[in-house]
């Protein structure tokens, strides 16, 4: 599992190795705490863009708290080339991490959405 917070991004060599497993998890902290939501821009760009490129399957979950946590786990363990990126956010700056991941993503990766605003599963 490789989480990304605000901040510093990860070397290059933690990058390799993650590329090297078979199966990973990827997974983005942009849920927020103490009342600010991060967007995209407040990541370490070079190491987002490789998660979002290396993700064989995108997943932004804008839901509240746990909900909509079964189907995140069907998504997460489905995912095409068993390397599932999961964008951890809120409603209000779901719609930037879709642009930000349709931007980056290689061709054919599916990205879906799972909250309240959206219900668009393999979009």
């Amino acid at each position: 599992m490789v989480y990304l917070a605000p901040g510093s991004g990860l070397p290059r060599r933690s990058r390799r190795i993650t590329e090297a497993s078979h199966w990973v998890s990827l997974c983005v902290r942009g849920e927020g705490t103490r009342g600010r939501v991060p967007n995209p821009n407040d990541f370490d760009q070079m190491t987002l863009k490789w998660m979002v490129r290396l993700a064989g399957g995108i997943i932004i979950w804008s839901a509240p708290g746990m909900q909509r946590r079964a189907e995140l786990a069907a998504l997460v363990s489905g995912s095409s080339n068993r390397r599932a990126l999961t964008i951890e956010t809120t409603p209000e700056v779901a719609p930037q991490w879709r642009a930000f991941a349709e931007q980056w993503k290689r061709p054919g990766v599916v990205t879906s959405e799972l909250g309240p605003l959206a219900d668009n599963v393999g979009a």
